[in-house]
Formats: C-alpha cells, sequence, structure tokens
C-alpha cells in the first residue's frame, strides 16, 4: 500500500510539472485530459483520444484544406528506383543492433521477392536518401525529438519520395509473406488492420492502420500529408502532444481528405494475430506449435527490450532462441 501511494504521489508531482507546460501550449482541455491520464494509467480513455484527435483537426486545417483543394504539389510521382525499396531503420547500423532486430533483418532479406530491394538507413546515409530540414536536426540536438520521433519522420519522408515499404527493425515475417507481399505492394496503401475499435480500444489508430508496417505509392497523399504534418508540428512546437501523434495526424488526415480516407478504409482487416509471436518467444520451442504460428499471419511485431533467453530455466531452446539460430543460417 506504502508503494501505491508512493507511485501516486510521484504521479502527481509529474502532472503538476506538465499541466501548466500543456495548458500554455495545447490549451486547458487538452492539459486535463493529459493530467488524469498520467495521474490515473488505466490506458488512454476514449475521451482522451477525443479531445487530442480534435487539436489535431483544428492545428492541421490549412495542411488538410491545401489537400482537400489539390494545391498541393507534393502529390505527384516522385523518384522512381530500379526495385520497390523496402525501408528498415537501425541509425547504428546493422552490426550494433540488438539480436532480434539482426534476426528479423535477415529474415526480411530471406523472404522479400526479387522484386523488392532491402535499405537500412543509418545516420552515416540517411542523407543519401532524404534531406530533412535543418531546424529538425536542431531540435533533435538539443533533445526535444528523440531517436524514435526522428524515425516517424523518417518513414514518411521515405515513402512519400520513393514509394515502398515501411518496416520496422523489429517486424518478424512468416513464409505467407512470400505471396502477400507483391499483392500489399502494388496497392495504393496498405497497413494492418484489425476489425474494429474494440480491439485496441485504447490506441488512436483506432484500429485502422499501424506505423510500424505500412507501404504503398509515392502518388498517394497520405504519405506527404503525414510528412509535412511533422514538419510543420516541429516547426511551431518543442514538445509531443502525445507519444504516438502520427496516429492523431492521420485520423486528421483521415477526416479531412477525402483520398486519405478511401486509401485506409480500402485495408481490410488482416494479420489480426499480430502481437501472438511475442507472447510465446521465452516459451519452449515446438515445431508443429511454432509452424501452427507462423500460418495465423504473415508478420509479427516483436520487440528487443523486456528479457528474452535462448533456453528455458530446465535446458529446452526457447521460440526465441530458435529464431536467432536459423535466421543465422
Amino acid at each position: 500500500m506504502l508503494k501505491k501511494i508512493k507511485h501516486l504521489m510521484q504521479r502527481f508531482a509529474a502532472c503538476c510539472r506538465e499541466y501548466p507546460k500543456d495548458r500554455r501550449e495545447f490549451g486547458r482541455k487538452v492539459a486535463r485530459v493529459k493530467f488524469w491520464d498520467v495521474l490515473i494509467p488505466t490506458g488512454k480513455s476514449k475521451r482522451y483520444i477525443k479531445v487530442l484527435s480534435d487539436y489535431m483537426i483544428r492545428e492541421l486545417s490549412s495542411l488538410t484544406e491545401s489537400y482537400c483543394q489539390g494545391k498541393r504539389a507534393d502529390v505527384t510521382p516522385k523518384i522512381q528506383l530500379e526495385k520497390t525499396p523496402v525501408w528498415v531503420c537501425w541509425w547504428q547500423g546493422e552490426e550494433n543492433a540488438p539480436p532480434i532486430v539482426r534476426t528479423c533483418i535477415n529474415r526480411m532479406r530471406k523472404c522479400l521477392p526479387e522484386t523488392a530491394q532491402l535499405h537500412i538507413i543509418t545516420w552515416d546515409n540517411l542523407n543519401d536518401y532524404v534531406k530533412l530540414p535543418d531546424y529538425i536536426f536542431d531540435k533533435f540536438d538539443k533533445g526535444l525529438i528523440t531517436n524514435i520521433h526522428m524515425t516517424d519522420i523518417l518513414r514518411y519522408a521515405l515513402v512519400s519520395t520513393y514509394g515502398g515499404a515501411w518496416i520496422d527493425s523489429t517486424v518478424f515475417l512468416s513464409d505467407k509473406i512470400k505471396e502477400k507481399l507483391p499483392e500489399y505492394l502494388s496497392r495504393p496503401y496498405f497497413t494492418q488492420r484489425f476489425k474494429s475499435w474494440e480491439e485496441c480500444p485504447k490506441e488512436a489508430c483506432r484500429g485502422k492502420w499501424c506505423n510500424f508496417f505500412f507501404m504503398g505509392q509515392s502518388t498517394n497523399p497520405l504519405f506527404p500529408y503525414v510528412y509535412n504534418a511533422l514538419l510543420l508540428w516541429w516547426q511551431k512546437h518543442d514538445r509531443l502532444i502525445d507519444y504516438v501523434i502520427v496516429d492523431y495526424i492521420l485520423w486528421a488526415g483521415y477526416c479531412g481528405v477525402p483520398a486519405i480516407r478511401e486509401s485506409i478504409d480500402a485495408v481490410g482487416p488482416n494479420n489480426p494475430n499480430i502481437w501472438l509471436m511475442e507472447k510465446h518467444l521465452n516459451e519452449p520451442f515446438v515445431q508443429e506449435e511454432y509452424e501452427k504460428l507462423l500460418s495465423c499471419n504473415s508478420f509479427f511485431k516483436l520487440s528487443y527490450k523486456g528479457k528474452l533467453s535462448e533456453q528455458t530455466e530446465d535446458g529446452k531452446q526457447t521460440v526465441y532462441g530458435y529464431l536467432l539460430e536459423e535466421n543465422e543460417k
């Protein structure tokens, strides 16, 4: 009980520090819902998501209108590469990535069709592909933009320029992807999607998209809309309204730009067991169960965070251990 009270008091102190900043920057309504969301961390409520969504719709109204009226010159074919690009990022380079990340990247190499080419973005080669504004790097150097939120900017900069697929470095592809990926890549837009918001009620994406696995054509206004919205945000602000700011930006585009809504609505529910493999990583490897697992999805989202073991306490190889061994071959 004392520990719970201590944690509550720590959260209360943090809320009191952040509330005046949020009120100055985003207004009283946003500040209030953020205060209670942190103080009583039951996960984002639908009211919280609505308040922040409404704020973002207002914030991006001019950008949204420009896309609706066809004034944007960036919704045109961009740079064409010989093969369809598949974009992955590990800022420090693949050789410095955690084992699970190297495993996922090796798996991509095995599963991608010959018509696609893997591009791994690092700090060393970033400028070979996209030129981000100086103020983005300035805010990154000051610690205002984190690695993760720099990656948000990168992923939409790349796909809005070249098209292709963005795949997070912790996405594990199953054999099913080999037959599915060419069709996914041919669409104007494709992403993982749930049947309804109720399957992920605490998520601002409302189950309609994800940002760790998406792809499409560079001519689709969805990609430059998100990229330009992120640039506008960081031009005006020094802090985020929410960690998953891209979901609120996409919602603003979904509500305000018919072409973006059509692209998102054209994607049917798919790959519902996206988190299932992660739940089993530390369990004993059983070939039959593993094959059953792979058959239920084309790809899975994993994580390099948390404790991962190659063997169980009684010395049996885990699913994680098998993945490392199999994908080093």
